[in-house]
């Protein structure tokens, strides 16, 4: 799966939430050169194409689907103490984030962390 900082780095923050909207999930082939007109360069433009080419010819990208960063993202924002106000989620909504996301013995010792910052019982 490509990092999206480097794509950023190499075609522009533009393009590269383009290529996730309507890429993400997927996998897109990247053509080898610039010299026919290929849809990525209708879709992300010329010189974004031209630097993608430059950066990665030929080359098969897995693109993460946007929902998962967006998703990744906001799990990480649960893990602090006072992610119910943050957030707007139910207790236990969060308690089932922080469980999917921490690792097994945190998770378990957080559990009653999340109900009583959340004004849930123990």
């Amino acid at each position: 799966m490509i990092d999206l900082e480097q794509l950023c780095g190499a075609i522009g923050y533009t393009a590269t939430t383009t290529m996730v909207a309507w890429f993400g999930g997927h996998s897109v082939k990247v053509p080898p050169n610039t010299l026919n007109r290929h849809p990525l360069g209708f879709l992300l433009g010329a010189a974004a194409l031209r630097n993608l080419v430059k950066a990665y010819a030929g080359q098969r990208l897995e693109v993460p689907d946007g929902w998962a960063t967006v998703c990744g993202a906001r799990d990480r924002l649960i893990a602090g103490d006072d992610a119910c106000e943050v957030t707007g989620l139910r207790p236990e909504q969060v308690e089932k984030i922080r469980r999917r996301s921490l690792p097994r013995d945190l998770s378990e010792r957080y559990s009653e962390t999340v109900l009583v910052s959340c004004g849930g019982s123990e």
